[in-house]
This record gives C-alpha cells, structure tokens and sequence, in this order.
C-alpha cells in the first residue's frame, strides 16, 4: 500500500489523500482497493474499493465494550467525480451494499436488541449527472424490540426525482432514542407506518394526478419531544397523517404543549411539491400552502413565546441576513440571546408560510388578557398574520374584531385592530384589558354599560408591546347607560358651575368620537343631555394623562344659560376655568417607533416603485 496525505495550505477543506493499493485483512475480512481524496469541500473523489467484513469479529480487531454487532457486510465503491448540490455536480458511481442477518445489541439496554437487519442497496449514475442518478434500496428492514419495519423503493433523476417508496411497520422512538442517541432532544411514543408513494416532481408540477399515486398513512400515538427550541414538553396524544396525490391530511390529530391543547384536522397542500422545490432544489418562490380547522380548550399563549422567538430569530437571520445559521448548533446561542434584552426580537413570520386556519377556542390567555370563546380565521402569507370576522368573549362582553400583524424588522412590528362591543360592562372592561384602561383613564370611575367600535394601528417594540405613542385611529365610544362615582373631574367641574345634580346625573345614549394621533386623543365636538343639563365636550387628552378639554354646561331649564369652561392640567392636578377651548398643538409627542415604521413604509414603497417604472423609453433594473 501507498499513503499519501497533503495540506496545501491551513484550510481543511483543501487536504487531499492518496490510498492505493490498499489492502487490508483480518481473519476472512478485508478491504482492498484505490481510495484518492482529491479535495474534502466540495467532495471531489476517485475510489474503487471492496469489503468483505463479519461485524462479530471487529470486537476482536478492536474492543468495543459499549455493543454487541452481528451480521456479514458486503460494500463494492466505485465513485469517481465531484458531489456539490449547489452547482448540481453528482460524481459517476456504480456502489452496492448488502447488510445480512445483522444485530446491534446495546449492553446498557439489553432489553431494545435492534435484530434481523437486511439492507441491500444500490447507487448508479454512469454518466455523473443529476438525472443520470438512481438509488435503490431492496429493502431496508429490521425488528426493534420485536416491532418490525421495512422500507424499500427507488429515487431516480434528481432533476424530475421520480420515486418509488413503500414503508411498512412500528417505530417505538423511546428504545430508538436510547440506541441512538440525539444531543439535547428526548422522544417516546410510536410511529405505525403503511404508505405506498409513487411519482415525479414534473407530474407535482404540473398537476397530472392521475400519474401520482401517493397513499397509505402514518399513525403516531403518545409522542412527547423534548428539545432545547421547547421549553415545555410537545406531546401528540394522537394523530393520523394520510397521503393522497399532492396533500398530507391530519386526521384525528390531538396534541398538547403545557397546559394548552389542540385538535387538528385539515391539510397540506403541496407539501412534496415544496419540499423538492424548496428544500432540495433551494428555489426560495415556494410556500407551504395548508389549511386547518383547530379547536382548543385553552391556549396559554405565554408558553409559546419563548419558542416562537427563538424559531423566527433563526428564521429571520436565515432568510434576511447574509450568513446563514445552522439551527442545530446556534440554539442554544439564540435561546440565551433572546432572553437577553437587547437580543430580543418581534415574532417573524416566515416568507414560506401560505397558511389559513379556522378556529375556535374556548379558552384563551396571553399576559392579562382573558379571552373565551374564540372563534375567527387567522390567515397567514406574505409575510402577514391577520385574524378575519374574530368572534371573542372579554370581559364579559361579545367583541367582534379583525387584526393584521406584520413584523418590519427584528425588533419592530405594526399592527391594525378594528373592534366592536356593545353594551360591556365598563368598569369590567377598565379592570380585565389593559390597553382599555391606558386609553379611556376616566372608565375607572365609571359605572354601567358602554359601547365601542374603534380603530387602531400602531407599531409593537421588541418586547412585543405596543408602544402608545405610535398609535393612530380613531371611533366612536358610547356611554348607554354610565354613572360616575368619585370623579374627580366631574365633581369639580359641578362645584365651579354651582350644579351639585350634575355629580349624580345619568349619561345615556352619548355617543364620544375621537380620534388619536401623536400620544393625542382628541375629542370631537360632542354634544350631551344628563338630568335636565345640556352639555358640549371637546378637547385634547394624552395618554399620559394630560388635558386640555373644552366643557359648555347648560343649566336648567332648557341649558338656557351656558358655562364655557377651560380644563387644564392633569387627570389628578387640573385647573378649571372660564373661557373657550383652543386646541394646543404642542401635546403631541410622537413615538420613535412610529417614525421608524413610516421609514420603513416609505423604503418598502420605493423599492415597489423602482421595481415596476417603465415608460415608452426608459427600462429601470429591477433591484436584485
């Protein structure tokens, strides 16, 4: 035998190796043959070998004391060529291996033997092309712990990947995951397959579904994965996945994370289609298309939080950043640097989603809010999460609400919100949704029923909180049927007009439209009947408390006699007097967030612009 082993430089990946007449033996077994390593990345390789090896007989070539092999291996290598699937280079190859009456018995698990192993399969490709590709496997079987499986199929061409795959058999992934062991990640349960797939990726492409003839079904029963991205434990009680022509169905699918449950019925699309166009061919267009129908008893949405930062920092750096990340060795980093503040981000939804689903939920709870009675459609693509025509129980009261979601960038994100409630209890609503209680201070002292129907949009920071500031909209809020109890301003205000009735007086049927901008709410002129006073409110009160109101109070009878009114100052330190209302251009404040989410609008709008501007004589390139 030759060896000959050189490092052109300190880069691994240029080493390169030279093995020829190599022969090795030890009683019947043996290896013979030429092995060259032209370069380790991308592979470039040129080998002929032959083995003929009894697996008893390494524990006598070299100790293992961990487990038991048996079995007789037969290998013939015959590889020639460079492998990189990026430029789509496959080396030329006529390989067999045959694996016969094999075992592998773990000392420390005496009780999982993995037995009557056979693998015959076989890799050729003459002309070291792409399409020129074919694996084949005739079969794969083995008995894990006495459950059986076995697969066996073929994958030609790589360019149109026509398969031929049958599976059969039980996979307890308990004993598996102690005889093969993955870092950080626990699993149980079983996994039952019978499935026959056959077809090609040019007939997924272009819908010919009388050539496809994908069937059969995965049924996983008391799964439970444990993994550094989870920080609670993801169980699937049961679920039933069936194949047919391009969609994989959920069927009778029941899983918990935490305390929350979900049952899942529905569909993936295209899911072969986009797993061969997307994850083998790497053409980023594809999107995973699917619809669900979900029910839940609860969702504990805090739970999911920390999972969801931790996916969509991998996803965003991935998908918007130049280096890409390799999830299975940054999570751990990414865990610690989402948790740290200034690594936190806003929840990225991923350009591939294409997702609808329609749910109802009894049970909701995401930080204070309490919801019951969920029922919506949230739609997922292009990047935007919005829930359509949601029906949903707070505070004791029915609301109808539409919400979009989209995240900007890392750590900002915009959001719309259209509601309506009608008839809630207020001082319910001041108590129970927090966001209420930041934009309607006065409900404190209020009691009764109201009504609402508002619009928002605003920008949420990297914690995920709204930053008030950021907020614009505006609508209508209702008093039907409000007294005040305590109040300080109202109470003042009926002292400096001598009307002690006022303090006591009923709002009812009182219709207050404002609209918010800058950290301003301002109060349309609104004109009021309370016990006999006749009454017009407008003004400026920010969210941080601050007023500036104009108050006309008519007297009785009739409101004959009116009270013009200045209120300035504080909700806890004003001053009241006479005079006219002039609005006060300098409340506004507006939010950083905010300018930084027009930034990005406009950015966005003028990329759209510079990609689509054509006229009859000048052609503008298209930005990459």
């Amino acid at each position: 035998m030759k060896a000959k082993v050189v490092a052109k430089d300190s880069i691994l990946n240029h080493i390169s190796a030279q093995f020829t007449n190599l022969n090795v033996e030890a009683f019947t077994n043996y290896i013979r043959g030429d092995f060259n390593l032209l370069q380790l990345k991308p592979l470039h390789i040129d080998s002929k070998l032959k083995a003929k090896i009894n697996l008893a007989d390494i524990q006598s070539i070299y100790p293992i004391d961990s487990v038991q092999l048996k079995g007789d291996l037969d290998v013939n290598l015959n590889v020639k060529g460079i492998l990189d699937r990026k430029a789509k280079k496959y080396p030329a190859a006529q390989s067999d291996l045959v694996l016969k009456n094999a075992s592998v018995v773990h000392l420390k698990y005496p009780k999982i033997p993995l037995d009557s192993i056979q693998i015959q399969a076989s890799i050729s490709n003459p002309n070291g092309s792409a399409k020129g590709l074919a694996i084949r496997f005739n079969p794969i079987q083995f008995i894990l712990a006495g459950s059986p499986f076995k697969l066996s199929g073929s994958v030609n061409d790589l360019n149109q990947i026509h398969y031929d795959i049958k599976t059969h058999g039980d996979i307890n992934l308990a004993n598996l995951s102690k005889l093969f062991p993955i870092k950080g990640v626990t699993m149980s349960g079983t996994i039952s397959t019978d499935l026959v797939m056959k077809g090609s990726k040019s007939d997924l492409d272009k819908r010919n579904f009388k050539n496809i003839k994908n069937g059969g079904q995965l049924v996983a029963k008391n799964l439970k994965f444990g993994a550094k991205i989870f920080p609670e434990t993801f169980q699937i009680q049961r679920g039933t996945f069936k194949f047919y022509q391009d969609r994989l169905y959920f069927d009778d699918f029941y899983a918990a994370y935490g305390k929350s449950d979900l049952a899942l019925s529905g569909y993936i699309h295209n899911f072969l289609h986009y797993l061969y166009n997307r994850h083998y061919l790497k053409e980023s267009k594809q999107t995973l298309a699917s619809e669900f129908t979900l029910k839940s008893n609860l969702i504990y949405a805090d739970e999911f939080m920390e999972m969801l930062a931790i996916y969509t920092d991998y996803k965003y750096r991935n998908e918007m950043e130049a280096a890409p990340v390799v999830i299975d060795s940054i999570t751990p980093q990414i865990k610690e640097q989402v948790k740290a503040n200034n690594s936190k981000g806003v929840i990225w939804i991923p350009k591939t989603a294409d997702l609808v689903i329609t749910a109802q939920v009894k049970k909701m709870q995401f930080e204070a809010y309490k919801v019951e009675n969920f029922s919506g459609k949230l739609i997922a693509k292009n990047r935007k999460l919005a829930i359509n025509k949601a029906q949903l129980d707070m505070a004791g009261s029915n609301l109808a609400m539409d919400f979009t979601y989209m995240a900007t960038q890392r750590k900002l994100a915009h959001i719309t919100a259209q509601i309506e409630a009608e008839n809630f209890d207020i001082q319910r609503a001041y108590k129970e949704v927090p966001i209420f209680a930041e934009m309607v201070s006065m409900a404190q002292d209020a009691y009764g029923t109201a009504s609402l129907n508002y619009f928002i949009e605003g920008a949420l920071n990297q914690n995920l909180d709204l930053d008030l500031k950021s907020i614009s909209g505006g609508g209508v809020l209702t008093l039907e049927d409000i007294k005040f109890k305590n109040f300080k301003l109202l109470n003042q205000v009926s002292k400096s007009a001598k009307a002690k009735d006022l303090e006591n007086a009923p709002f009812n049927q009182i219709p207050i439209k404002t609209t918010i901008k800058d950290n301003v709410i301002t109060i349309l002129p609104t004109t009021m009947k309370m016990a006999g006073f006749r009454g017009k409110l407008e003004g400026q009160v920010t969210l941080d408390a601050h007023l500036n109101l104009g108050f006309r109070l008519g007297l009785p009878p009739f409101g004959l006699i009116n009270v013009p009114m200045k209120i300035t100052g504080t909700a806890d330190d004003f001053k009241i007097k006479v005079g006219k209302y002039k609005e006060d251009g300098a409340f506004a404040s507006e939010s950083e967030l905010k300018s930084d989410l027009e930034q990005e609008k406009m950015r966005t709008h003028t990329d759209s612009v510079f990609k689509t501007v054509k006229t009859d004589s000048l052609q503008v390139k298209q930005m990459p």
